[in-house]
């Protein structure tokens, strides 16, 4: 049995956290995207729908379908304490946007859904870089997760599906290739 990568056993843990209904996150990472995807898989394993939140694109679904139009992270905290879909959602560089009212709502917001029935149960995950200092308004209120870099476990994984999207005839040295250069 192969044993579980650091980024695995934090996604489990994420996983764990949301089913005990934890509301408001902030995960330190500089790898987004793979962050993200890894925030997407953790809440589907807990049953919630994800939604991505970012200035630019608004409020969208993880498919990248639009779900709101609230660019403003004001309007979106707003839009989720209203909206009762069960859902995460993942908000993108919203610690640029951490003024009073900004962390008043988020407090406020983190409390309302404590009381939110399950089958409406909504949790904010905020992604910020590393680094990004908790500022005391949220301390009680927020989960910090600081996110591992990938290992050797995770790299390898990644080489073999980006390998595996290779034509056949550009795959098999690549492989072995690949291998080398972890293990060196």
């Amino acid at each position: 049995m192969t044993s579980l990568s650091r980024g695995q056993k934090v996604n489990a843990d994420i996983t764990l956290l949301l089913k005990s209904r934890h509301t408001l996150f902030l995960i330190l990472t500089d790898e987004e995207q793979r962050v993200k995807k890894a925030v997407i898989e953790a809440a589907a394993a807990a049953k919630y729908e994800t939604r991505v939140h970012d200035v630019v694109r608004a409020i969208q679904a993880s498919s990248g379908k639009p779900v709101n139009r609230s660019e403003d992270p004001s309007q979106a905290l707003d839009y989720i304490r209203g909206n009762k879909t069960r859902a995460v959602y993942i908000m993108l560089d919203l610690h640029k946007w951490f003024d009073p009212l900004v962390l008043r709502r988020l407090r406020n917001l983190a409390t309302d859904l404590q009381g939110a029935n399950a089958s409406e149960a909504r949790s904010v995950v905020i992604l910020a870089p590393l680094g990004t200092q908790v500022p005391p308004e949220l301390r009680g209120h927020i989960t910090v997760i600081d996110y591992p870099l990938a290992d050797r476990q995770e790299v390898g994984e990644i080489l073999d599906s980006v390998i595996a999207s290779l034509p056949v005839e550009k795959r098999a040295g690549a492989g072995d290739s690949a291998r080398r250069a972890l293990t060196a």
